[in-house]
């Protein structure tokens, strides 16, 4: 089966990245339409026998991202059309119109809420051929085409059977075994689903780092721009090694919803601080159900610094282990669940070519 899959944001890389190599190794065709937004081209280059199509930049502002829409839709078409595709896979709006103007099937992974993001699931989920999210999702859709796991995004690629953290990042940063590694990330809230949301005051931030500075070793990844007290504590980090990193922190202290999904996933105590606060189910229940992480709104800063320091101070890492095994129990290996989900679709159009045939 020939199969499209398109990766816009880093974390589409690392979700489909094993169920890609799962495929190839099982002899599909697969290629992969991409934007060239830094830093997905360094992450593809991971993957050197990949079929990579870039398709441009995102657009600045709402007016220019409806106008690259229609653009990378169109250049869709064309691949889909090139290269003979039967199956187009993605975490966007792309694919479900592009495979449905070509009479192609089409499945769309979506772990939002759909009053979190109204104007991406009415333009994706509409035309898309299955629709799959995590169960704890309170969308109330019942369809057909919705399918729901017990599972995270995340756990394509975190879950212990296919991610273990390489020890070269102790080398590769300088840090010792017993370093108290605090991360932060601050993003910059440019998405069209970010419209009117924010994280963290410039004070805030350097508040945070003046505070974390004397608990440990802060180290800053930023999409934004950092004040210049800021600056010292920032740390190029190869996007290939975010996740060992991460996974040797004692603490996540940020604005992003995936990383700290990811750290909770990976057993850090996570401290996310931006206005979504109890509007993203997957979260709310990564922290109410298992305990994993703490969510406040920039209002409730006090709030968010007494958590930070009673987590420093307590201990964590143990008690932290215990919580990540009730959720790994829980939870499936959602890389396999992916691939199995794809052979579905291989296996249905396996057996209607046959039928035609005959």
């Amino acid at each position: 089966m020939n199969i499209l899959f398109e990766i816009n944001h880093p974390a589409h890389f690392h979700l489909f990245k094993n169920p890609v190599n799962q495929l190839i190794f099982q002899g599909h065709r697969i290629s992969i339409l991409a934007k060239s937004n830094s830093p997905l081209p360094q992450l593809l280059a991971t993957q050197p026998h990949w079929l990579v199509i870039f398709e441009g930049k995102k657009g600045k502002g709402m007016l220019a991202k409806i106008a690259k829409q229609f653009l990378f839709t169109f250049q869709a078409i064309r691949v889909i059309l090139t290269h003979k595709i039967d199956l187009c896979v993605g975490v966007s709006i792309t694919m479900p119109q592009a495979a449905f103007l070509t009479g192609r099937k089409s499945l769309v992974l979506d772990d939002d809420d759909k009053h979190t993001t109204p104007f991406f699931a009415a333009l994706s989920h509409t035309f898309a051929t299955k629709i799959l999210s995590p169960k704890c999702l309170n969308n109330n859709d019942h369809k057909e085409k919705y399918k729901y796991y017990p599972g995270l995004h995340e756990l394509s690629y975190l879950h212990p059977d296919v991610f273990t953290p390489q020890k070269d990042i102790f080398t590769a940063f300088d840090i010792t075994v017993n370093e108290n590694i605090i991360l932060l990330r601050f993003v910059d809230f440019k998405a069209h689903h970010d419209l009117g949301e924010k994280g963290l005051s410039n004070d805030q931030r350097k508040r945070l780092v003046e505070i974390l500075s004397k608990k440990g070793r802060v180290i800053i990844t930023s999409e934004s721009g950092l004040i210049p007290e800021l600056a010292s504590y920032k740390q190029i980090v190869s996007p290939d090694k975010i996740h060992d990193l991460l996974a040797i922190a004692s603490l996540y202290v940020g604005e992003s919803q995936t990383m700290a999904s990811e750290a909770a996933v990976l057993g850090v105590p996570a401290v996310r601080i931006n206005t979504f606060k109890k509007r993203i189910t997957y979260l709310t229940e990564l922290e109410e159900t298992y305990g994993l992480l703490y969510s406040y709104t920039p209002d409730e800063f006090g709030k968010a610094i007494a958590k930070i320091e009673e987590l420093l101070e307590t201990g964590t890492k143990q008690r932290w282990s215990k919580k990540r095994q009730k959720l790994l129990e829980d939870k499936i290996n959602v890389s396999d669940f992916i691939s199995s989900q794809i052979k579905e679709f291989a296996s249905f159009l396996f057996l209607l070519g046959t039928l035609i045939l005959q």
